[in-house]
């Protein structure tokens, strides 16, 4: 296998890493909230990738694989009762709004890139704990891995729960889907609804 790395300077810095022996590839972009923004594995995109929205800095990405940390959808009214004190937290938690740092570049028998994520003045005004975030990229035989590593750098018990939001690129609304569920939530109205193997997004 062999591997690369390539940079693309745009308004923000997208980092390329590639396995040219399967023709896979996936792009990530430090500066906006850490995320993936293309994944390609044998030559195939993926993802789906809004672009208006990546460039305007006021509003989420739509689309990539943003991180969702240390909350993963809404809080009931944007508070939390976990400890005692009260603190607003917006919907997804905080990371996916903060530049990472990129800590280390990888192409020895994987194409890997480690990003850094701390707590700030900013960041400790909506959720009081210090942190710190490390999470690695990793490509190999076409498929990507993300590893997580999740420090509490205060003295008091940090809650949290991490999760990922990928985007698929679908062809069209109508969906098949292999889950171990019989039941899902509808956040549009609020309702449980059964699922039977398909969901109708054309309505959305």
């Amino acid at each position: 296998m062999t591997y690369e790395v390539s940079f693309i300077h745009d308004i923000f810095t997208i980092y390329e890493l590639r396995e040219t022996t399967t023709q896979s590839h996936f792009r990530i972009c430090p500066e906006r909230g850490g995320m993936v923004i293309s994944y390609a594995p044998y030559g195939k995109e993926i993802l789906y990738f809004d672009e208006v929205t990546f460039r305007d800095v006021l509003v989420n990405v739509r689309g990539g694989i943003p991180v969702l940390w240390p909350i993963c959808g809404k809080m009931p009214d944007g508070y939390s009762d976990l400890i005692d004190r009260e603190f607003v937290m917006q919907n997804h938690g905080l990371v996916r709004q903060l530049p990472w740092e990129v800590v280390d570049i990888d192409t020895v028998n994987r194409a890997a890139i480690t990003l850094k994520v701390s707590s700030n003045k900013t960041t400790l005004l909506f959720f009081p704990f210090a942190f710190e975030l490390l999470f690695t990229y990793e490509l190999k035989q076409g498929r990507l891995s993300i590893l997580q590593t999740y420090t509490n750098l205060s003295d008091d018990p940090m809650p949290m729960y991490a999760g990922l939001h990928p985007y698929f690129l679908a062809a069209e609304k109508k969906l098949l889907l292999q889950m171990d569920t019989c039941q899902y939530l509808d956040l549009q109205d609020g309702l449980h609804k059964n699922f039977c193997g398909a969901l109708d997004m054309s309505e959305r």
